[in-house]
């Protein structure tokens, strides 16, 4: 298979490693288990810190040499383009590549990875700073987190949340979100089709509260089965994989080794030049 780029988009599970969700695992990544064992001491609060400690002294190596991207990167030798973000919405992964693919047309022949997220998630225009912000739950207190690199005033965030909470009680439909993820994936596959690309397509989150044999599930996978990249044959969630693996996992996000699994089995199944 002939690649000139690997475009990368997805959400928190495809931007970094969580190294300190790593601490009640079965697979622990080895730079980190002396992290590991000094953690299991200390309270959730000190565990940054203790983190940030360990990486400002050299005892660990920085995590950010583990992200994706940079894996990637090391095992294709080839240019990795990312549009990871942690809290990005699925109308931030999608369109983000779609508006990256219309601006360079003339690209082909590049592979695309997309990890989908959250339905709950949602991308507005801000106007205070002329920007895209992307909303979604804090499922622990139930309140609102907005994801923004540039300033929001405590107003604006609380005058958002108020919206927020509007938009799930009135406007939110399970249903109607795999629609427009559907339709955003058509526009994709269809510019892929004519570039060249190949597209793959991972569960992170997207069906996380739905089962195997939901509609939501069913029609999903009826209409891009093509494009789904299956860890074995019937499963595309990278949780349910790394389960398979480590059973001491739940659904939080994956570690450097979790990362370095993913791309060791990209590296089996793309017969990539």
């Amino acid at each position: 298979m002939k690649c000139n780029k690997i475009i990368l988009s997805g959400c928190s599970f495809f931007h970094e490693p969580f190294e300190l969700e790593s601490i009640n695992r079965e697979i622990i990544p080895t730079y980190i288990k002396e992290f590991i064992s000094d953690a299991n001491n200390i309270s959730d609060v000190d565990i940054n810190k203790l983190y940030y400690d360990y990486a400002s002294s050299g005892k660990i190596k920085n995590y950010f040499d583990f992200k994706l991207s940079k894996q990637l990167f090391k095992k294709f030798n080839k240019e990795v383009i990312s549009f990871t973000k942690n809290g990005n919405s699925n109308d931030s992964i999608l369109d983000d590549v779609i508006n990256y693919l219309i601006e360079n047309k003339k690209d082909t022949n590049n592979i695309i990875i997309l990890g989908l997220t959250s339905p709950h998630r949602i991308r507005r225009y801000y106007d205070y700073n002329k920007k895209y912000i992307d909303i979604k739950p804090k499922w622990y207190d139930r309140s609102t987190d907005i994801m923004s690199n540039d300033y929001i005033s405590d107003e604006d965030y609380k005058d958002i949340g108020k919206y927020y909470e509007l938009y799930l009680k009135y406007f939110y439909d399970t249903e109607e979100h795999i629609k427009t993820v559907n339709n955003k994936l058509d526009i994709l596959k269809f510019i892929c089709k004519s570039n060249k690309h190949k597209l793959l397509i991972i569960d992170n989150l997207l069906f996380l509260f739905d089962n195997d044999e939901s509609k939501n599930y069913q029609n999903f996978v009826q209409k891009n089965k093509e494009y789904l990249f299956y860890f074995d044959e019937n499963n595309f969630s990278w949780p349910k994989f790394i389960r398979s693996y480590d059973k001491g996992y739940g659904s939080q996000h994956p570690n450097s080794s979790d990362i370095s699994i993913l791309v060791d089995l990209f590296k089996k199944k793309l017969d990539i030049d």
